[in-house]
């Protein structure tokens, strides 16, 4: 049974998914990219983005805010916000650029992540 913070936690998460949708639709239909293809591409990635929110919300639900964090900044540089920079249309050279810089972003913060968690164990003593 699930609490009533649970629940909202949830329903935030159904509301941030269908935000992102319609923020990919809005993109699209204004610049003229409305197509399915492309429509189901930034689905999918939005997607891969929030199954892996609800993902790790449910296997870890008292996950620590400094990790939630760098979680998230990891998840979103890779999948979310590259399907909404899809609905800005064709730039030349940018997802060459963009990926080298967004898997060097997400590599430290998950690396930070790790040092978080291990830095949050408990330390033995030997003396």
């Amino acid at each position: 049974m699930s609490s009533p913070r649970s629940s909202k936690s949830w329903a935030a998460l159904i509301m941030f998914y269908v935000v992102m949708l319609a923020v990919a639709g809005v993109l699209d239909w204004s610049n003229g990219l409305l197509k399915p293809e492309y429509a189901l591409a930034q689905a999918g990635l939005i997607s891969v983005g929030v199954g892996i929110f609800a993902l790790i919300g449910w296997r870890l639900p008292r996950v620590t805010a400094e990790a939630s964090v760098l979680l998230a900044f990891s998840v979103g540089i890779l999948t979310i916000v590259p399907a909404i920079l899809m609905g800005l249309g064709e730039v030349t050279g940018f997802w060459a650029h963009y990926f080298l810089v967004a898997f060097g972003m997400a590599g430290g913060s998950f690396l930070a992540l790790v040092f978080v968690r291990l830095a949050a164990r408990p330390h033995s003593r030997h003396n």
